[in-house]
């Protein structure tokens, strides 16, 4: 029975902490790495290749101040501020939501830990959009740095206004974006 605990106890902790136990491929290595000379970088591949999990790896490293010992890429060590776009709220909930944050009602089981996601009495700090259903609006999360970085979610269909006058540390565009959202963007 002892050895059926332990095993249930090490899925759990798994489950929601992908983002310790995750071992990047040479290419999302690399790719994370420039982060610490460019401003702009572009991760390019097919479909389920990596992309939105590479995306999801740096949010995870920047929000929660946690850098695996792997990391070669860009550190804050300040919380941070950290817009997620895609193209409309329904394709950012199937794509990088979900592997940021697990799926609705088991937040904390994609690359962000769930430990990080609730406040000091335990409450999660996941706030949702009225419409669409399903959909986060941003996310406190602790920062091992002290108090709480922002995530926020996006989309390019709010049109560049959207994204003027915003102090971001990083910015995570799932899907290609348009040149005159993009030019707000950076």
């Amino acid at each position: 029975m002892d050895r059926y605990l332990y095993l249930e106890e090490k899925e759990r902790r798994y489950r929601e902490n992908k983002f310790k136990y995750f071992v990047p491929n040479r290419h999302q290595k690399r790719f994370l790495g420039k982060t610490a000379t460019c401003d702009e970088l572009l991760f390019a591949g097919g479909n389920r290749t990596g992309k939105s999990t590479t995306g999801a790896l740096g949010v995870t490293a920047w929000a929660t101040g946690r850098y695996p010992s792997w990391w070669t890429g860009r550190r804050f060590d300040t919380p941070v501020r950290i817009l997620v776009m895609g193209q409309t709220d329904v394709q950012l909930r199937k794509a990088a939501q979900r592997v940021l944050m697990g799926e609705e009602g088991q937040w904390g089981t994609g690359m962000l830990p769930k430990d990080t996601i609730t406040d000091d009495k335990g409450k999660q700090t996941v706030y949702m959009k009225h419409d669409p259903r399903g959909c986060i609006d941003y996310i406190q999360v602790k920062s091992d740095f002290g108090g709480y970085s922002y995530i926020y979610f996006g989309t390019y269909g709010q049109g560049a206004e959207a994204q003027q006058g915003d102090e971001l540390h990083a910015i995570w565009c799932d899907e290609p974006v348009d040149d005159d959202v993009y030019g707000e963007l950076v």
